[in-house]
């Protein structure tokens, strides 16, 4: 370091970056709350074309999933060199720059595939040993036969065995999906709504209304090329006045600096004008005069030891304390109120036809012991619907 230091305002460029998924997820928050009723959110306008953007897709409201979502869907797509459907996670192969997509559509046609899918197919879709070969006339057509685009070139430049005016016929492999419900999720609302988050950023930012926690951490740039001259300062390392020159340029890391040392030969070395450098960037005579000057830390209780605040307490004393005990002998016997059983009934004892005789009720009351749970449970069920009913009229 050369100790070189220069007191001035740079202009310069705070940013800060969110994700677009992060801003969507935001987005599909707010909506699920509002029931995606956007009249009632702020930004209420911006909401609605959204929604609108969400319905035209075929996506419609289920209230007990509070959530939007697309009746037996299907995906479909197009690739010249690679898969595009997985159908293990049943959703696109993302990134594959052969193939072309089709939004999800309910009652999938072959007059869909072919409008949806012809109108994406470029040359960059194909793997050309040579992109200026192929001319910009093109068309595509969909043979179900096959599940195939047929996509025609008009040769523009020869190369090897074709020839101008020549067409050059390439096959797009059609790829479909049939789902049985899919749910509007952060990934769908992105690319649904593209168009209003290219359109109007700030405000879908706005709207989004996302949490410090959602944003990138500050990153501060400085405009590329914007040069800025130091203080001149005499060098320790040989002794001569010298003045620095610092160049802000991009590059991977955000802003960069270039410094460049240039020899000020018309300045005296070590003098008011050029005053020697630190290597911690101060520099002799009024160098230092922008940093805070150090303070000792006051102590409050050695100024002020009358306050209460710093009041010492007195250090314990060990007090020997006797717990006073008291035995209580705690021996519960149950009270026998109440009979467990009660006595049966003496027998009826009658005459007739001459002879005596008697009618035991034992029977009846063997019966009537087995069955007695099944009363007591009975009258408890009954009570508890009876309890449960005022209650309920009650709330």
């Amino acid at each position: 370091m050369t100790g070189a230091r220069k007191t001035a305002r740079v202009p310069a460029t705070i940013t800060r970056t969110v994700s677009r998924a992060r801003v969507a997820r935001g987005l599909l928050t707010k909506l699920r709350y509002a029931k995606f009723t956007p009249q009632s959110l702020v930004a209420g306008l911006l909401f609605e074309a959204i929604l609108d953007k969400v319905l035209d897709a075929g996506y419609s409201y289920d209230a007990d999933k509070n959530n939007m979502v697309m009746r037996n869907p299907s995906l479909f797509c197009a690739s010249s060199a690679g898969g595009c459907i997985d159908t293990k996670t049943k959703q696109y192969i993302p990134d594959n720059k052969f193939a072309v997509y089709g939004k999800p559509v309910e009652n999938l046609s072959n007059d869909v595939i072919e409008r949806e899918l012809c109108r994406q197919v470029t040359k960059e879709n194909f793997n050309f040993s040579d992109q200026s070969a192929i001319g910009v006339k093109l068309s595509c057509g969909y043979q179900p036969a096959s599940k195939q685009l047929l996509v025609q070139f008009e040769v523009v430049k020869q190369i090897g065995f074709l020839r101008p005016g020549q067409i050059s016929k390439q096959y797009m492999q059609v790829s479909t999906l049939a789902l049985s419900e899919v749910e509007l999720t952060e990934e769908d609302l992105a690319r649904i709504a593209e168009p209003i988050f290219e359109e109007k950023p700030e405000e879908v930012i706005k709207a989004a209304e996302l949490p410090d926690s959602a944003w990138s951490e500050p990153k501060v740039s400085v405009l590329d090329g914007t040069i800025v001259n130091s203080d001149p300062f005499t060098d320790s390392r040989d002794g001569k006045a010298k003045q620095a020159q610092w160049r802000f340029y991009n590059c991977a890391a955000g802003t960069c600096v270039q410094e460049t040392l240039k020899d000020r030969p018309d300045l005296k070395p070590n003098s008011p004008e050029a005053p020697a450098a630190t290597p911690g960037g101060n520099q002799s005579g009024n160098g230092n005069k922008d940093q805070p000057d150090q303070q000792k830390p006051f102590d409050l209780c050695r100024e002020h030891p009358e306050i209460m605040a710093c009041d010492q307490q007195p250090e314990p004393g060990s007090a020997d304390l006797t717990i006073p005990k008291e035995t209580v002998n705690l021996d519960f016997k149950p009270e026998n109120v109440f009979s467990t059983d009660a006595a049966c009934p003496k027998g009826e004892e009658f005459e007739a036809f001459g002879g005596r005789f008697s009618i035991s009720l034992e029977p009846a009351c063997a019966a009537a012991r087995k069955i007695r749970p099944f009363i007591i449970a009975g009258a408890w069920l009954v009570a508890a619907f009876f309890v449960a009913r005022v209650v309920r009229q009650e709330v």
